[in-house]
């Protein structure tokens, strides 16, 4: 009966996150055939003509290539960012389907639930009232950090993965001598991401050595199989990632110059960055410290001012708890350091200025530039501290005998503040999704329904120079008349360039070539190429044809 009542209170939370998706990005975007509100020319058109152009692709080996956007050469759906996980899985099913479809609708709704599924686990681990955790979990599921990421970066929104680790964690006690279940475990998160995306490798990772590092301890011993957690985690991760292609597609794995500059600036808790009504936006190193925005809401910094003064009040009691568990507690800080430091480095900032810097060691800064948006990587800190400020701010209502109708009110109190702190870039979202958009046009120019698609199979963008906005409106008009593509927006620079250079070898009757103006290098100056194809503009662009362009 009680594991009964258990699974209902994580029901009811996965569905508080349901209505609460609803009610901020509205129904329209849950309708698989409703595809214009994906056509902004950001990152999530990259993700969803990623998406399109796999479900057309025949099925390869790895499962998750496709030839339709770097043709001839395959490359994988994991650098479109386009969810593979779901790719894959609505490729079985609409594979031959007429029109477009699309699924991002739907798993934005997964994400909300399944963060308020595991935000529930988490919290009732250490609030047993139902209640309270269902008012907790409101606070993760209207997460800025989560609500900044949805349909910008997409896939990024699966801050799930991060509590189901963090849950991993708290039931450690339970669950570690248990070793092929935990196994089990981690290896299937690490599958999960693998399969939706690699940024969350680091977050989840750092979780996962502090599980095993408390392993070893407990047992006082070096115990080798201890260590299988870990072992299932990296083949889960890396065993995806091959399945789906990631190895196959000539993506560089470093990110080069960006680490340091999309780092985590160590005002990031309290810097609204815009998402506030109340606080003031403050001053950061680098423009790309976006990529660390980790601010934890107006209603949060209230609860954890409330945690401190009970952590203080009860001290005594704290302490001899602490004492008990001092190595639990040295590991947990550990993680956080880790996880901070990893997410503020090399370039340690604290608003606009530089505090130090660490040196530059090229073979520490060519695997760690891997994840150069480091300032991701602090999102698990922030739910740890999120966690804190409930569960300790719960505590203060403990001291002078509060009955339960006061946590109530506390909690709901400052999450009303939290969402009024919010609140404008709620109603932004709402506005921007939850109404049907009509009539979007890509591409202005009525010069490209003057051509006859029919004489044509092949779209090569001879540039090297990828407009994202430009080439990812090409790429929608290339999907509606079937046409692939030699080039593409892609998460990771896939070097192309020869292929590029190729094209211009030999020109092919049934092959549009598109030129960037202004571009020096020899082979992408169209003016090269006067005598052997007939030139158009368009949109910004030239468009050359060996046979000169016939109206449909």
């Amino acid at each position: 009966m009680k594991k009964r009542n258990e699974h209902i209170i994580y029901i009811i939370a996965a569905l508080l996150g349901a209505l609460c998706f609803v009610l901020l990005y509205g129904i329209y975007v849950l309708n698989p055939f409703y595809t214009d509100w994906l056509i902004t020319g950001g990152d999530l058109t990259q993700h969803y003509l990623g998406w399109e152009f796999f479900r057309r692709s025949e099925w390869l080996f790895p499962i998750g290539l496709t030839n339709q956007i770097a043709y001839p050469t395959e490359t994988s759906v994991i650098y479109t960012d386009s969810i593979p996980l779901f790719a894959v899985m609505f490729k079985l099913f609409t594979k031959n389907m007429a029109g477009r479809f699309q699924y991002f609708g739907l798993w934005g709704l997964c994400c909300f639930m399944l963060q308020g599924y595991w935000s529930a686990k988490i919290l009732h681990k250490w609030i047993e009232d139902k209640w309270q955790v269902w008012l907790g979990s409101l606070f993760f599921i209207m997460s800025p950090i989560v609500i900044f990421r949805m349909y910008y970066h997409t896939a990024l929104a699966a801050h799930w993965l991060i509590l189901m680790a963090i849950y991993l964690c708290a039931i450690h006690k339970e669950q570690y001598r248990d070793i092929v279940k935990t196994s089990i475990q981690w290896g299937v998160l690490g599958i999960l991401i693998g399969s939706i995306h690699l940024y969350f490798v680091p977050m989840c990772g750092v979780l996962l050595a502090g599980y095993v590092v408390y392993s070893l301890i407990e047992e006082k011993k070096i115990n080798l199989k201890y260590l299988c957690p870990g072992v299932g985690f990296v083949v889960g991760v890396f065993g995806t990632v091959y399945v789906l292609g990631g190895f196959s597609s000539g993506a560089q794995s470093s990110a080069g110059s960006n680490l340091g500059y999309f780092s985590f600036n160590l005002n990031g808790f309290y810097n609204p960055i815009g998402y506030s009504k109340i606080l003031k936006w403050l001053d950061v190193y680098t423009e790309g410290q976006y990529e660390g925005f980790a601010y934890l809401g107006l209603g949060i910094l209230i609860l954890i001012l409330g945690a401190v003064i009970a952590l203080c009040l009860l001290g005594k009691e704290k302490l001899t708890l602490i004492k008990a568990n001092w190595m639990k507690v040295v590991i947990a800080f550990g993680v956080v350091a880790g996880l901070i430091f990893l997410a503020a480095s090399p370039k340690v900032t604290f608003d606009e200025h530089l505090l130090f810097e660490f040196p530059d060691i090229d073979i520490i800064i060519k695997y760690w530039s891997v994840f150069g948006s480091s300032g991701r990587i602090v999102w698990p800190v922030y739910y740890l501290i999120m966690l804190f400020a409930i569960v300790g701010a719960l505590q203060l209502t403990k001291i002078g005998g509060k009955n339960r109708i006061i946590t109530y009110v506390l909690l709901l109190c400052c999450f009303v503040i939290q969402l009024y702190d919010i609140s404008g870039k709620v109603i932004e979202k709402h506005e921007m999704y939850a109404y049907e958009v009509e009539n979007v046009i890509s591409l202005e120019s009525d010069f490209w329904n003057n051509i006859d698609t029919t004489k044509y199979e092949h779209v090569a963008w001879i540039s090297h120079n990828i407009d994202r906005r430009k080439i990812l409106y090409i790429a929608d008009w290339a999907l509606d008349h079937d046409l692939t593509m030699s080039n593409f927006y892609f998460a990771r620079t896939i070097d192309l360039r020869s292929y590029a250079e190729a094209e211009t070898k030999q020109f092919k009757k049934n092959t549009l070539y598109i030129f960037v103006p202004g571009d020096m290098v020899e082979y992408e100056d169209y003016h090269n190429f006067e005598n052997a194809l007939s030139f158009y503009e368009a949109d910004g662009l030239i468009i050359g044809s060996v046979l000169p362009i016939q109206e449909s």
